[in-house]
């Protein structure tokens, strides 16, 4: 390893003094932090705005046979779904709980909020997403852990329909974001599990 005297560490254009690289370091590890933070803070609200026309069109569906439930969103934007839902008289006492809720927009952080994730409650949410684009988001994930969480303290499971190995090479990064979120949101609360689908 390179020699150190006096606190100074030999460098390509003179002497680095140790504290200043530790200094650095530190730095790097706090930008790197507040971004991964940044990625999964849970989201407040939605922009409508940058929904667009094709998505707002998006089919749903509420499937139901023998007393199960399965919403089908699309990548409908959450008010259209709520809306529908209140129209159906399907949300009672601020609450619609299915058994399968397929996320819509494949996880798109520009489809959810709190107010979707406290309202729309799920045992199976559905991920369908390979990181394109950075869906699944890690803000969605921690989203619907946190709103699900406090709105039934029930057990519920994160669903992945493709693993990071099965994603192309350009899309893997973003899905292990969002795939580490949900197993980081279940190794800290007994309620939630995740299952990824086999190759």
């Amino acid at each position: 390893g390179p020699e150190i005297r006096s606190g100074l560490v030999p460098g390509g254009d003179g002497a680095l003094d140790i504290e200043q690289a530790r200094a650095a370091a530190r730095a790097e590890a706090d930008r790197f932090m507040a971004s991964l933070e940044a990625a999964t803070e849970v989201i407040a609200s939605t922009d409508p705005s940058k929904g667009t026309p094709p998505n707002r069109a998006s089919i749903t569906l509420l499937a139901e046979e023998d007393g199960r439930t399965c919403l089908l969103t699309g990548d409908a934007a959450e008010q259209e779904l709520l809306d529908g839902l209140a129209a159906a008289g399907r949300i009672v006492g601020g609450r619609f709980h299915c058994n399968v809720l397929k996320v819509q927009h494949h996880g798109s952080e520009h489809n959810l909020s709190t107010t979707f994730a406290g309202t729309v409650l799920a045992d199976d949410y559905v991920f369908c997403g390979d990181g394109a684009h950075g869906n699944p988001e890690p803000s969605v994930v921690k989203t619907i852990v946190e709103a699900r969480r406090e709105a039934d303290p029930g057990p519920f499971t994160l669903w992945f329909n493709c693993s990071p190995e099965r994603a192309a090479a350009d899309r893997r990064a973003a899905l292990r974001r969002a795939i580490g979120e949900a197993t980081a949101a279940a190794a800290a609360h007994a309620q939630v599990s995740v299952k990824v689908l086999d190759d």
